[in-house]
């Protein structure tokens, strides 16, 4: 029987990207879409931008009610301490507003999957309930929430404050993505570095496309989906 895939988020729509090509395979995945994927400042990232039929995924996608944010990074109280402080750019600087995720909600979102991948604060948020991501793959040069240049420069702010709440969604990160089954990485320059620094070392590289044939120069005929590896099939999936 084929595990029941999840997919954490919608950075870049690259996992409604996997998604598509998962379900082309014959597996049973779904799209999460955190609270603030496609809204407010992430806008462009929206599924309507990356597909000319949103109706036909619509089946294949599920609302979670947790956040691309390092405030799910945080258990009770740092986790309100940090919201107290977005609640004031919010209405001072005009911010998009999320706001603090417990753990019973993220159990209650990401339960009924058995295997898990993501990017961005899924591992950190993972890690406050005991689950553990199949697949995490980084999105930002340096890997986010660890030596992405923005989150690394709060690392070493001069404000304490600033300080103490970055290292602890730090250790969060880090935690969460020792504990992944697999690490998937296509630079295989700064953020390899980085997440050798770390001795995160099971990288598993897959390139996947499809083969367009045409009769004419305008006119597709013919696609060819390349199928996933035996590494994938065996290992990593099923």
């Amino acid at each position: 029987m084929s595990k029941k895939i999840g997919l954490i988020g919608n950075m870049n729509n690259n996992n409604f990207a996997l998604l598509r090509y998962l379900l082309d395979q014959g597996l049973d995945a779904k799209l999460v879409l955190m609270k603030n994927d496609g809204v407010g400042a992430n806008s462009h990232f929206s599924i309507a931008n990356d597909t000319l039929n949103k109706k036909k995924w619509t089946k294949y996608i599920k609302q979670s009610n947790i956040y691309e944010d390092p405030i799910s990074a945080l258990n009770f109280p740092f986790s309100w301490v940090l919201f107290a402080v977005k609640l004031f750019k919010f209405f001072i600087k005009k911010k998009d507003l999320v706001l603090p995720v417990s753990k019973k909600t993220i159990i209650n979102d990401l339960s009924e999957f058995d295997c898990l991948i993501g990017s961005g604060i899924s591992p950190a948020l993972l890690s406050r309930v005991g689950f553990n991501l199949t697949i995490f793959y980084p999105y930002a040069f340096g890997v986010e929430y660890l030596e992405e240049t923005t989150f690394k420069a709060h690392l070493q702010s001069r404000n304490s404050i600033i300080r103490f709440f970055s290292n602890k969604i730090y250790k969060a990160q880090l935690e969460g993505i020792k504990q992944s089954k697999f690490v998937v990485n296509s630079d295989i320059g700064i953020t390899k570095n980085i997440l050798d620094t770390y001795s995160v070392n099971r990288f598993i590289m897959e390139f996947n496309y499809y083969i367009l044939r045409r009769k004419k120069p305008h006119v597709i005929s013919q696609t060819k989906l390349r199928p996933l590896s035996k590494i994938w099939k065996k290992k990593i999936l099923f």
